[in-house]
């Protein structure tokens, strides 16, 4: 017989785990800006060294931050573009490793609401004045319409009136009878 030994290793190897994404993004539009809020990645060997949020508008991405510290799961986005839709991710940076992106989140920056303070050095909010200008319109409308309502009902009555004014026409027919010779 020949000599076959096989060799079986006595422990399985561990399988090698990149660095998973940070997970749970999301957006909340506040008065000063947008609130983006996330969880750590699941696995990871080593601490992560920082965060990088990425945004875009069109097509491309940009970085928003670069340097996130690693204890913050929390980044205020401000001064974004009025009448804008936003989308956003986040990446974690580890040693020589770079997670995939996180779940994208996207938030519109056009209902933000100003502070406090702004509304009183500029005077009423757009919200307001919409509300204005609405009731205003609303008024002139129904004050074009009950004039009209009113003219034709006056109108309508005068004729009623002419009517009565007006004696009968009468016509007699005169007819010829038979019997007168």
């Amino acid at each position: 017989m020949l000599g076959f030994s096989a060799v079986f290793p006595t422990s399985t190897p561990e399988p090698l785990v990149l660095l998973t994404p940070p997970r749970c993004l999301t957006a909340n539009r506040t008065q000063q800006g947008v609130l983006l809020t996330w969880i750590p990645p699941a696995n990871h060997t080593a601490p992560i060294q920082h965060y990088v949020m990425e945004f875009r508008l069109g097509e491309r991405w940009e970085i928003l931050d670069d340097s996130i510290p690693a204890g913050e799961l929390e980044l205020l986005a401000r001064d974004l573009i009025q009448e804008a839709w936003y989308e956003f991710r986040i990446i974690a940076v580890m040693d020589d490793m770079v997670s995939e992106p996180s779940n994208v989140v996207g938030v519109s920056s056009t209902d933000f609401f100003p502070p406090p303070e702004m509304v009183e050095e500029r005077g009423l909010t757009r919200p307001v004045v919409a509300g204005i200008v609405a009731t205003i319109c609303f008024l002139a409308a129904a004050v074009l319409f009950s004039t009209m309502a009113a003219c034709f009902v006056n109108k309508q009555r005068r004729k009623k009136l002419k009517r009565k004014k007006d004696p009968p026409l009468s016509i007699t027919h005169c007819r010829k009878s038979m019997e007168t010779p």
